[in-house]
């Protein structure tokens, strides 16, 4: 049974995203966001009004396996996004895997975005870095839009996520930014934006490489020169790619986007790594919007007190609205990172030792015996004195009259001589 209001106008709901004065159609817009499914998934999804809107992605893509498109034979089924299915599939010219991301019907029905989509993949190929999943090809057969991607075994960060049951260890969540990091300098130094960062979109390989996914539907900021492909301004009603958690300010707004944004996002998924908790929750999407747009999170640390205030100053840095205020570059978000891991850690002191004089359990009191006390060690000394004070008044006293009564004693035993014999 379908929703029987109608949608408002995608300038409406922009306007109502921002904070625009509204008056009493502001309730309305929110109710209604909070109860069509329509609207939620356009907003999610990212594609403008449109008549297809309401149809679920699977029915815009091709959702069975074993069919050929193009040279590309697809297998199953190993992701999806707002933007489409992703295959593994078998490149039979080549005779390797790939992923194979397939756009929406409504992608390939719209010629402005088709032509777009095909432009900026294609650009995105550009990026060549062992931190990025690399484009291999991208094209359409049978008016369906494709692009073939470096297929990469090992678990998504989404994944680690889901199997820790919350935060990563801080120095892997550091370690896998870091490499995160990495990649996105170079897509930024050729001027492409990836404007999905999550945790979906980066896997970690089997040989513990992390790898940025999905940079086929990046975004350039600047001509090229070779090409002049460039961003389209002027876009007011457009909604951006993304996942709504994930967005920056600037993507909600719906105004141009630059590496700064990517920064925005990747501090997200630095957040949810070391805390297992997003910084921005509602209960529908709109309300989502509304927290990343004008509200402050949790410090990191309140949630997970075992994060140091250099951690909290990184990751609230990169939540900044203001994209002035947050890292200008990838490469200085990952100095600041290496940086906040260097900050020594107090760690609990140990236990004093015992102390020498202490008596072994054998010989301290039993309960019902009255313990001995030591006297002071000033009495003892005290009493030292005195001792060897009576010894030698003693000695003085008594040595001289032993003295002089042996010296009496020889005296004392030669017998008397008789007169008659003389």
């Amino acid at each position: 049974m379908g929703y029987p209001e109608a949608c408002p106008d995608d300038a409406t709901i922009a306007a109502f995203v921002r904070g625009e004065p509204l008056g009493e159609r502001a309730v309305e817009i929110e109710r209604h966001l909070s109860r069509c499914p329509a609207c939620r998934q356009m907003l999610s999804s990212g594609g403008p009004a449109t008549p297809t809107r309401q149809a679920p992605i699977d029915q815009l893509a091709i959702p069975y396996a074993g069919r050929m498109l193009a040279h590309f034979k697809i297998e199953r089924q190993i992701g999806r996004g707002g933007m489409g299915l992703v295959y593994l599939a078998k490149d039979t010219r080549l005779r390797r895997k790939v992923a194979l991301k397939v756009l929406p019907l409504n992608v390939s029905a719209d010629d402005v975005q088709r032509r777009r989509c095909l432009r900026e993949a294609r650009a995105a190929s550009a990026v060549v870095h062992p931190n990025v999943a690399t484009v291999f090809d991208v094209g359409e057969a049978e008016g369906i839009i494709f692009i073939a991607m470096e297929y990469v075994e090992g678990p998504t960060v989404r994944d680690l996520l889901v199997n820790a049951r919350g935060p990563l260890e801080v120095h892997e969540a550091v370690r896998i930014t870091s490499e995160v990091c990495r990649g996105l300098a170079k897509a930024h130094s050729v001027g492409v934006v990836h404007r999905d960062l999550k945790p979906d979109n980066v896997i970690v390989s089997t040989d513990g490489t992390v790898k940025i996914l999905d940079f086929g539907l990046a975004k350039r900021t600047h001509a090229d020169r070779e090409t002049g492909y460039g961003t389209e301004t002027g876009v007011t009603t457009e909604w951006a790619i993304g996942t709504p958690s994930y967005m920056s300010p600037e993507q909600i707004r719906a105004v141009p986007v630059d590496a700064r944004s990517d920064i925005f996002s990747l501090g997200v998924a630095l957040y949810e790594m070391v805390t297992g908790a997003l910084p921005f929750t509602g209960s529908v999407i709109v309300e989502v919007f509304i927290a990343i747009d004008r509200h402050e999170p949790p410090l990191p640390s309140a949630i997970n007190p075992s994060l140091s205030p250099a951690i909290d100053h990184v990751v609230y840095r990169c939540l900044r609205k203001d994209p002035a205020e947050r890292f200008q570059s990838a490469d200085e978000l990952r100095e600041a990172l290496f940086a906040a891991i260097a900050e020594p850690v107090v760690e609990a002191s140990a236990p004093p030792p015992p102390p020498p004089s202490a008596p072994p359990p054998s010989m301290r009191p039993q309960p019902g015996q009255v313990q001995d006390t030591d006297p002071p060690t000033g009495l003892l000394l005290t009493i030292g004195f005195l001792m060897v004070f009576i010894l030698v008044a003693a000695a003085i006293l008594i040595v001289p009259r032993v003295m002089r009564s042996k010296a009496a004693l020889p005296f004392q035993g030669i017998p008397a001589t008789s007169q008659s014999a003389r």
